[in-house]
């Protein structure tokens, strides 16, 4: 988050058309700094809302911060080990964890249903679901959310379904968190998670077919990934070909370089691609880490 203020207000700068339909007003009927009760938001995916007490960052209006649990996991499950409040206090941005549908494959383990790649639609499951619990959230005056501070993350399956929302509503999500997320053309193998099979290149080309009209919008989205080097569920490759797609679709409309490699504090490494404005992509690889979420328990 401390990279978005130059590209939020490269963001503002563009129209932004929602094209969604808004389901049933969302209020959220709980004071600040509360969780609020699970409930079904835009019509199918029951989600945990978090309203910060503390005032947003950027232009008077709060960020949103949609995160996707993984599979085997519950959105209560992220709720408590996320570390999502303790960020939300200290941007001032309201967070909502939303639960899977359980549709389509890996449905029964909870995961969310990205496995489609270039079939997905605006229009169907989960695609649909979250883009309509944006657009409701994003109608709730009393939320004071900004459509230009709309940001998307997940782990494992719920990364894979960020690196797929991220391709195909660029319109939507100024920012995409991928961790330990399979990219586009992911053929649902198990041993395509272990060796991925598709180079950054196809990737690329495929989540620009994705966004279609709206690849306009890559020209001020923001993208990072991590995995831990040690992950023997989703390999670490994935993270880098993903990193790679998305600075070659960033390339097309501006120019990105490489602008700074640095050791983190603990063990591990962060690489930063740049524009004139600042930031645009990052890949941080965590040394030993397994496959797990890094910023909480």
């Amino acid at each position: 988050m401390g990279s978005v203020k130059k590209i939020t207000e490269k963001l503002k700068t563009l129209p932004r058309i929602l094209a969604l339909v808004v389901a049933a007003g969302f209020t959220t009927g709980v004071a600040a700094g509360e969780w609020h009760p699970e409930a079904v938001i835009g019509g199918k995916l029951r989600a945990l809302v978090y309203v910060p007490t503390s005032e947003p960052k950027l232009a008077g209006k709060r960020a949103l911060m949609v995160s996707l649990h993984g599979c085997r996991q519950t959105n209560q499950e992220f709720k408590i080990g996320a570390n999502w409040q303790t960020q939300a206090d200290k941007y001032g941005m309201v967070v909502v964890l939303p639960q899977s549908s359980s549709e389509g494959p890996g449905g029964g383990a909870g995961c969310w249903h990205f496995h489609i790649g270039m079939k997905a639609k605006r229009s169907s499951s989960d695609a649909k679901y979250l883009l309509d619990l944006v657009s409701t959230m994003l109608a709730d005056p009393s939320l004071n959310l900004d459509p230009a501070q709309v940001y998307l993350t997940g782990l494992s399956s719920g990364g894979g379904m960020s690196n797929l929302l991220g391709c195909l509503a660029p319109d939507i999500f100024a920012g995409i968190g991928a961790n330990a997320g399979p990219g586009l053309g992911y053929d649902r193998k198990p041993a395509s998670l272990i060796e991925p099979n598709i180079p950054a290149a196809r990737v690329a080309e495929n989540c620009q077919l994705l966004a279609g009209p709206h690849k306009s919008y890559f020209s001020t989205q923001l993208y990072s990934a991590i995995a831990g080097s040690a992950d023997v569920r989703v390999s670490p490759n994935w993270t880098r070909i993903n990193v790679g797609a998305l600075v070659a679709v960033y390339n097309t409309n501006t120019t990105l370089k490489n602008c700074a490699i640095n050791s983190l504090a603990g063990s591990g490494k962060l690489t930063t691609w740049c524009d004139m404005q600042g930031p645009r992509a990052s890949k941080i690889i965590v040394d030993g880490m397994g496959h797990m979420w890094p910023a909480g328990a």
